[in-house]
């Protein structure tokens, strides 16, 4: 028998000023039960030692979603949210980004689904290899939009 995969919430704060509670509300009010993981005072750092312990249980496979109330609570910096994008969905990890649903994974897997799939098979091999270029970038465009 299979153990039961969890479904957390990350809510993080900066900065003391800033307010935890509006985040972990919404997520709560998202998805009743969300095991909710809260990080206060990161200031510009990238250890973040909760986020550390979500990571391990990515890695062990332990975790079917992660809630965010914004893509902002996710990462510093845009390539570092790039690459743990990337990272959750190869290991499978639904994100849910509530002020930003079109960021969503559910979302990026739908526009992945309507990929145009043409191979060009004109008989002359340079149009064929142009033509299926422009066709992968077309479709490498569209998941970029995503």
């Amino acid at each position: 028998m299979s153990k039961q995969k969890i479904i957390l919430g990350y809510a993080r704060i900066s900065t003391p000023k800033q307010k935890i509670r509006r985040q972990i509300d919404s997520i709560s009010q998202f998805c009743s039960e969300a095991v909710i993981i809260e990080e206060t005072y990161t200031g510009t750092s990238f250890k973040r030692p909760e986020w550390q312990k979500i990571m391990k249980l990515v890695e062990k496979d332990e975790v079917s979603c992660i809630i965010f109330d914004e893509i902002s609570r996710m990462s510093r910096d845009a390539e570092d949210g790039y690459k743990t994008y990337k990272y959750f969905l190869e290991k499978n990890v639904e994100m849910v980004f509530l002020r930003e649903p079109h960021l969503n994974s559910k979302t990026y897997y739908e526009a992945k689904a309507k990929k145009i799939d043409i191979t060009i098979n004109s008989g002359d091999k340079y149009t064929d290899e142009f033509l299926n270029a422009i066709m992968s970038n077309l479709n490498q465009y569209m998941l970029n939009l995503v």
